[in-house]
């Protein structure tokens, strides 16, 4: 193993790019300019999350296409420090405890799946998932032959390509195959700092927030909204230009913005 080694290199993630940089990449020049300055304004005044909305709506829309089963995929990455022999404990097997004299779970406190397994007391909330059979656990699963560099494993684990170098994700590649068919307008969603490599796609753009509080925060902007509404209430003068076009996305989205806002109104951060 390297004593230094440098972080692979990868695009900038959604959160970091502009609105404006959005919409010119879905829009050709010569349409952009024909938009005149009501688009231009929706483009600077919408964060790059609602932009994400609008567009995918109007493709929605066109295509006559309708919203999939509510079915969400929730992954919580945990980047270390997660011990996974006191996570699922083989409370039953002598070893554990002859290997971890300090750091063992006394069996009397941990909580048991079955005969051989069990739980961390801290775990408890997950049983009953667990015995309505709703929960279920995968152990041991990685690749053959584990890479010894940090940076080239984490790589592994968010691209899931140990024989590659891959610059998308196992995420990103498969919202990737939905970005054609899918009627959702936000296909995934990440409360990360910036976009993990498990998120990248060569297609599917997913926006990004630190928090539930900051979604908050992009939710209660009265300005904004008055502005978006303004500027979605325009006249029509031509119901198929590029203005119209952003006029009656960004409706649609104010109204997605409208229900996730009630979806998050009693979220409180710790």
């Amino acid at each position: 193993m390297r004593a230094h080694e440098e972080r692979p290199e990868r695009g900038a993630p959604l959160c970091e790019r502009t609105v404006g940089e959005f919409w010119a990449a879905e829009m050709s020049r010569r349409q952009f300019l024909k938009a005149g300055l009501t688009l231009v304004a929706v483009g600077l005044a919408a964060p790059p999350w609602l932009a994400q909305i609008a567009h995918a709506d109007v493709q929605r829309l066109r295509q006559g296409k309708r919203l999939p089963n509510d079915h969400i995929l929730v992954v919580l990455q945990l980047t270390g420090g997660n011990d996974g022999l006191n996570t699922v404990i083989p409370y039953r097997d002598a070893l554990y405890y002859q290997a971890r004299p300090t750091l063992a779970i006394p069996e009397s406190q941990v909580v048991p799946l079955d005969e051989r397994l069990g739980l961390h007391p801290a775990l408890a909330p997950l049983k009953p998932l667990y015995d309505q059979r709703v929960l279920a656990i995968l152990q041991n699963v990685g690749y053959p032959n584990p890479n010894r560099s940090h940076f080239r494993s984490m790589e592994i684990w968010q691209t899931a390509d140990p024989d590659g170098h891959s610059r998308y994700g196992w995420l990103g590649r498969y919202l990737d195959t939905l970005t054609d068919s899918a009627a959702n307008p936000v296909m995934a969603i990440s409360f990360t700092q910036e976009l993990p490599v498990a998120l990248h796609g060569k297609k599917a753009q997913v926006p990004c927030f630190a928090s539930l509080t900051d979604l908050q925060v992009m939710t209660r902007d009265p300005e904004l909204e008055r502005t978006l509404k303004t500027l979605s209430q325009a006249e029509e003068r031509k119901m198929d230009s590029p203005a119209t076009v952003v006029r009656q996305s960004t409706r649609t989205a104010l109204e997605a913005m409208e229900q996730l806002r009630e979806r998050i109104r009693n979220y409180q951060p710790n």
